[in-house]
């Protein structure tokens, strides 16, 4: 879970433990919402492999905004159901649906969703580049949230076991880059990296893009830190703190 305050600036101080993070590595549970008490927006980046359990996490979530990777959902009526059953637990959400393999499987697919009262549109820089991106890997809205204007959030899905130097990879970093690059004002996504802060910092699109990592102390899948969230440098001063969600239930993954 990632907190971000009002551009306008509150004067909020550091989650604690008695606000509802948990001491050993500074996990927050599900559900928390004490954000809110601090004027706070909380983001949550996670993976759950599918749509169904990407769907209960919303029901049970306290964040006010939700990046979401691994969704396969199909095209057609599936994501319009899928997106339909969202609205009906009071989240707007927009689904890029996924891929699907010469052998029937589903791969990929990332959505993007915040609370029904908050609004969610799409953006023309956005549209007009989509199609450059590999299917299902890529996504970004914008969030009528955290001042004039909003913010724009997106959400990332990259390829596993070849590691961040594979040409996919680099292919998808370069796409998302000319999409960033072409946005006026702030932006926000989270992602499944499938590389850690160090390495994504090494193959130079940070500064590309001029985006800060924001990832949380404690690991999030099989011992290390892969989904973390990376924001527009302007913003930075925004950033209050960033968790991991140790009770969501997904294997291997934990959302962040």
């Amino acid at each position: 879970q990632f907190h971000c305050s009002r551009p306008q600036g509150s004067t909020a101080t550091k989650i604690s433990t008695d606000d509802g993070c948990w001491d050993n590595d500074s996990s927050v549970p599900l559900g928390c919402i004490n954000h809110r008490t601090q004027v706070w927006w909380a983001f949550d980046s996670l993976n759950p492999n599918a749509w169904p359990a990407g769907l209960d996490y919303m029901r049970r979530s306290g964040a006010d905004v939700v990046l979401m990777q691994e969704a396969r959902v199909k095209d057609g009526l599936k994501k319009d159901d899928a997106e339909q059953t969202a609205r009906n637990a009071k989240w707007s959400t927009k689904i890029l649906q996924c891929e699907v393999t010469a052998a029937g499987r589903k791969s990929a697919g990332v959505a993007v969703g915040c609370r029904s009262f908050v609004g969610l549109s799409s953006v023309t820089a956005v549209k007009a580049s989509q199609h450059l991106h590999q299917k299902g890997r890529f996504l970004m809205q914008k969030v009528a949230a955290m001042g004039k204007g909003g913010v724009h959030a997106g959400s990332a899905y990259f390829h596993d076991t070849v590691g961040p130097d594979a040409k996919p990879n680099r292919e998808l970093r370069e796409t998302m880059a000319f999409t960033i690059t072409s946005l006026k004002g702030p932006w926000i996504i989270g992602a499944d990296w499938n590389c850690t802060p160090a390495e994504l910092q090494a193959t130079g699109w940070l500064q590309k893009v001029e985006g800060v990592v924001c990832a949380p102390r404690a690991a999030t899948c099989n011992g290390r830190t892969t989904s973390f969230f990376v924001v527009a440098a302007s913003i930075t001063e925004a950033v209050q703190s960033v968790h991991v969600i140790a009770d969501a239930g997904f294997h291997p993954h934990s959302p962040v």
